[in-house]
């Protein structure tokens, strides 16, 4: 199933054309015919869409009524298997698979975000993940390694350090576009505002990390 959402994702993203195979073009010149004709091509372009656009990811209204309102004690076993069935639904694929996405990054947080690229073939999962009450964020990218799932890439974080700490301020975002990883992480421009209690005048740093083939290496610019 997996295999199948990352065909989905590569193929029908929304800026990929959608083409219409060569027999609809002709349905259509018979179509002129009569009603019954164009009835059948009506159909026929149902049934050109792929079977697996019926697996697409949901909206966050529509998951949160998967879930139960309480998940259990934070971070525990019952509100990791809920936090599988929430982005499941978001991304399209089993909350088994979430499961084993979690279980190989040890995530032991909440995850702000989960995304999914894929580079010269790889399979990659971005998890963005946040914790403590300074909103710490850290994240991993997972690639399958022989059938298995493992962490290929951690952001760079010094011992004790609060460089990803967001405090109020919005959250760390991380994408993946063109073979570069971007994380990009929130700043007061104000020095004497403690983001602590408030963050009104942010800025933004930004980091990129390029593909090797197995992993993520900064960027210099």
């Amino acid at each position: 199933m997996l295999q199948r959402h990352f065909e989905c994702y590569r193929d029908f993203t929304p800026f990929s054309p959608i083409h219409i195979p060569a027999t609809l073009e002709v349905g259509r010149i018979v179509a002129r015919t009569n009603m019954k004709t164009l009835t059948i091509v009506a159909l026929s372009l149902v049934v050109a869409v792929p079977t697996c656009l019926a697996e697409a990811a949901k909206s966050h209204e529509e998951c949160m009524k998967m879930v139960p309102g309480d998940w259990g004690a934070n971070f525990g076993t019952e509100w990791h298997k809920n936090e599988a069935i929430y982005w499941g639904c978001r991304l399209g694929v089993t909350s088994q698979t979430v499961a084993s996405w979690q279980k190989a990054s040890e995530k032991m947080g909440m995850a702000q975000d989960i995304s999914l690229a894929k580079i010269q073939g790889h399979e990659l999962v971005v998890i963005e993940e946040v914790g403590g009450d300074s909103h710490c964020f850290d994240v991993k990218v997972l690639a399958k390694v022989k059938e298995e799932w493992e962490v290929v890439w951690r952001l760079p974080i010094a011992r004790n350090s609060m460089d990803y700490c967001t405090g109020a301020c919005p959250a760390v975002k991380a994408k993946i576009a063109d073979k570069v990883l971007t994380i990009e992480s929130p700043q007061s421009s104000d020095p004497k505002e403690d983001t602590t209690f408030t963050c009104k005048h942010v800025t933004w740093r930004k980091q990129k990390f390029r593909w090797t083939g197995t992993t993520f290496a900064l960027q210099q610019s």
